[in-house]
């Protein structure tokens, strides 16, 4: 029961939007005293309104999260439960805007699939309404998150508002593909590729009030700037309209003229009329109404939210993101057979390499299921096929000497190399942590998924293929493999043959976020740089500084 004008405009929007609709019942969750007071002052029909008792309230300058998770008996998180439950279709509140977004997505929860869940404005135009999306919820985003945000936006504009095959237009400083910012230019072909959106392309925000488009997309920072600037500018408009038609009597004479046509135009673009705004994306509807909602933006807002229950809008969420799912999945394996030059015969075998064990775990999925055992069994294969191939090739060498290269050529970084090589951390499956923490660039998990790669070929195609592919991506280039493997060692020794002067390394630079750093390490002999190399640890940079050294002197 939040908002500014609570519980009086709450309550009455609540009575005239069931005394509108006979078939929607309206919980009020609060103190029930106050509910019941409010409640007193008008006609209903008992059984389509029901009060629920809760005894906190959570105020706009608590900390969101903190709010949500120890005010269990506030009427925000009894509403939400509500939802969650599957007692209420639907939640509606004028309150804190910070606590419906961590409620919403901690206590209802996200949709299986969806990366985040964004904040939907329904906004009037010259040609009707339309939903900015992502409007507030979001300020960080990513492409992916973005792509998401148009399908969501899509469904709930053809189902809810009636607009068939929305047009979906990206926010830009241009129309041109070349203009924007990262994010932009990320986010525009994984619109354009899209199949179930209709993408028409980059829009500037002076095209959104002419109705450009009926979804519009972009980061939350960009969004609810466009939606603050229009909600200000469309005030200050009808506030030096009416001061402009009651400055003399020929215009008081005119605006009674023109009453009628003004009344008209000013509702086509009054945002009351549209309800509050949806934060899609999660396993029920919750929607967020302006904090000064009067009486009759909460009616629409409540009202609305009749549409989305009677389409199933969840449930289409749901359909089309693990629709797109099975595409993605596909895609990958079908991209990556491309890539290595082999068909598997069962691609699920390829598909199981690329599960790391945290996405796994995240999605509860069987133990057997990841890649740790593809790569128990490619580890395996590796083994033999290398030794075999050091024995017949270096056929001079001792024991010893074969074991050392065969350690170069199997050790971690090597492989992490190899993976590398042929991009598969863009295909590794990682839990959201692991990914945002730079697991796709990390030695452990690329060499465990090269192995488990290997394993799958193995499993599928036999021995001779696995060989095949390791000969291809392992065995080239095995004596840069092995010098590199060793090479702080092998340049010490070189410089202590020759006597040139003492061997330093020197840290010259870091830069990146703390989870993906890259170091930049010289090699110096006094005050000669002899290399120059970077890692992701300031030890993998002196091994690359080192090589870079040792190839210098070769020449």
């Amino acid at each position: 029961m939040g908002g500014d004008h609570a519980p009086g405009e709450v309550v009455k929007g609540a009575v005239d939007a069931v005394n509108e609709k006979n078939s929607l019942k309206v919980f009020l969750v609060g103190k029930a005293p106050r509910i019941h007071e409010e409640l007193s002052k008008y006609q209903y029909k008992n059984e389509q309104i029901e009060v629920v008792n809760a005894e906190e309230e959570i105020s706009c300058d608590e900390s969101p999260v903190e709010a949500i998770r120890k005010k269990k008996d506030s009427s925000m998180v009894v509403a939400l439960k509500m939802v969650k439950d599957k007692t209420a279709d639907a939640f509606v509140s004028a309150g804190s805007s910070g606590a419906i977004l961590v409620g919403g997505q901690f206590v209802v929860g996200r949709i299986k699939g969806i990366k985040r869940a964004p904040l939907g404005a329904v906004m009037p135009t010259a040609k009707g309404p339309m939903l900015l999306v992502d409007a507030g919820a979001n300020m960080d985003a990513k492409a992916e998150y973005l792509l998401q945000f148009a399908q969501m936006g899509s469904i709930y504009m053809e189902d809810v508002l009636g607009i068939k095959n929305p047009r979906v237009g990206l926010v830009n400083v241009g129309v041109e593909e070349a203009k924007g910012n990262q994010l932009v230019k990320e986010t525009g072909p994984l619109l354009k590729e899209c199949e179930n959106i209709n993408y028409i392309g980059s829009i500037e925000a002076r095209e959104i009030p002419y109705g450009a488009a009926d979804v519009v997309v972009c980061d939350a920072f960009a969004g609810n700037i466009v939606l603050k600037l229009e909600e200000g500018l469309a005030a200050v408009l009808v506030s030096q309209i009416k001061e402009g038609m009651m400055s003399t009597l020929k215009s008081k004479i005119g605006a009674l003229l023109a009453k009628p046509a003004l009344k008209k135009t000013l509702k086509k673009f009054d945002a009351s009329e549209y309800g509050g705004a949806p934060l899609l994306g999660l396993n029920g509807l919750v929607v967020k109404a302006h904090g000064s909602s009067s009486a009759k933006e909460m009616k629409n807002a409540i009202i609305q939210c009749i549409a989305f229950a009677e389409e199933d809008i969840t449930q289409k969420i749901k359909d089309q993101i693990v629709k797109d799912k099975k595409k993605m999945d596909a895609k990958s394996v079908e991209e990556f057979q491309e890539q290595i030059g082999i068909k598997f015969h069962e691609p699920s075998r390829l598909w199981n390499a690329f599960i790391h064990s945290s996405y796994a775990n995240e999605r509860r999925m069987s133990k057997d299921k990841n890649n740790e055992r593809l790569e128990f069994l490619g580890d395996a294969v590796l083994e033999m096929v290398t030794s075999n191939y050091l024995y017949r090739t270096y056929q001079k060498e001792s024991e010893g000497k074969l074991s050392k290269i065969r350690a170069s050529l199997v050790c971690e970084p090597t492989l992490a190399g190899c993976a590398r090589d042929i991009n598969l951390g863009k295909y590794v499956l990682l839990s959201k942590g692991e990914d945002m923490t730079g697991g796709r660039s990390r030695d452990s998990i690329l060499s465990d998924a090269f192995e488990a790669v290997i394993g799958a070929i193995y499993l599928d195609q036999g021995i001779e293929t696995a060989t095949k592919f390791i000969e291809t991506y392992l065995f080239k280039d095995v004596e840069n493999k092995v010098l590199f493997f060793d090479a702080k060692t092998n340049l010490q020794e070189i410089v202590q043959g020759e006597g040139k002067g003492r061997l330093k390394y020197v840290l010259v630079g870091e830069e990146g976020p703390d989870h993906a750093k890259i170091f930049t390490v010289e090699a110096r002999l006094g005050e000669n740089v002899i290399g120059t190399g970077s890692g992701h640890s300031k030890k993998s940079a002196e091994q690359h500084a080192a090589f870079e050294a040792i190839k210098r002197h070769k020449k």
